[in-house]
């Protein structure tokens, strides 16, 4: 999604552990981006997707639909 000027949250999922995160609010996903295409090229197999709904909201959408447990905000991967 790279910038915009409305905000949004990122639900990181790997999928090997079946854990997610949400990330945000934010409006320029570039950093988390990178930070999952690093961890995919070191073998995990890590993806992302957007949403405007609230954190709690995009959590329990993604729980609902893939039956993945929620673990911290930056546990999936880092930002850095």
């Amino acid at each position: 999604m790279a910038r915009t000027t409305s905000p949004f949250v990122m639900v990181i999922a790997d999928h090997a552990k079946k854990e997610f995160s949400v990330e945000g609010p934010m409006t320029d996903d570039t950093r988390w981006n990178k930070a999952i295409a690093a961890a995919n090229v070191a073998g995990r197999n890590v993806n992302c997707s957007t949403t405007e709904a609230s954190i709690e909201q995009a959590a329990a959408d993604y729980a609902s639909q893939f039956g993945y447990k929620r673990v911290p905000a930056g546990s999936i991967v880092s930002r850095s």
